[in-house]
């Protein structure tokens, strides 16, 4: 049995699954390159809408313990399919379920196995991810063609952080 990986490397790695998820937009690069953990914050007893506004920057920690959003994935509204799947994957860090990601990537590729194991390692520490104000900047539909949609998006958030149970 190997060592469990330092928390800086799952945070890297939280990091990296989330530009593979999302398309790399970039982060403005504010707040400390090494995390942090702290303590969970206490979950609300008011549930809150089962939508997220990435319009407007999410509260750390705000979606923890929330209702998971509905899944957009089908269709050809290919912005709002995207932004269904950031909303979920925003929602799944803070809510980590191995279960959950095959909705989210395609079982079998890199990227699914990738996020497996990171998820697998947060669930069996009971850890958490938490960024503060993550917010989609924009998005937009660049390409349409047989196989494929390109679109281009930019988000930010001031930080992330492993958040220990």
């Amino acid at each position: 049995m190997g060592r469990a990986p330092s928390l800086p490397v799952v945070w890297a790695a939280l990091v990296v699954g989330l530009l593979a998820a999302c398309g790399g937009g970039g982060g403005d690069g504010g707040g400390d390159a090494r995390p942090t953990p702290t303590r969970a914050e206490p979950t609300s007893t008011t549930a809150a809408p089962a939508t997220i506004d990435l319009s407007t920057p999410i509260p750390g920690g705000s979606l923890h313990g929330t209702p998971r959003p509905p899944l957009e994935n089908t269709g050809d509204d290919y912005v709002a399919i995207v932004e269904s799947l950031i909303a979920n994957f925003r929602w799944l860090t803070e809510n980590p379920d191995v279960g959950a990601l095959d909705a989210l990537y395609v079982p079998g590729t890199d990227t699914h196995a990738f996020q497996v194991g990171l998820f697998t390692e947060l669930v069996n520490n009971g850890w958490r991810s938490a960024d503060e104000g993550y917010q989609l900047l924009s998005i937009e539909l660049v390409d349409v063609g047989g196989q494929a949609v390109s679109l281009r998006f930019a988000d930010s958030f001031e930080f992330e952080r492993i958040v220990d149970s």
